[in-house]
């Protein structure tokens, strides 16, 4: 098949679970504290960051809070050509 060597492209949950992992290692927060103070457990913080997860806006606006990520940035991030 000629489309094996196409990069499969990342999906909305992928890349907030990248920016999720790169604010909190930018904030010097372990899996385990992050997890403690969103509310959440370890394992499914761990499944966001993966983008295996498909988290509710109460908790994304948590974890948005909680690291200081600015939305606006962070969607434009998940939707850049728009």
């Amino acid at each position: 098949m000629k489309d094996e060597g196409k990069r499969k492209e990342e999906s909305e949950n992928e890349i907030f679970g990248k920016l999720v992992k790169k604010y909190r290692e930018e904030a010097s927060l372990s899996q385990e504290q992050f997890a403690h103070d969103v509310g959440c457990s370890v394992t499914y913080l761990s499944e966001i960051e993966n983008g295996k997860a498909n988290i509710t806006f109460e908790l994304a606006n948590r974890i948005g809070s909680k690291l200081r990520m600015n939305f606006k940035d962070a969607l434009r991030q998940l939707k850049p050509d728009e």
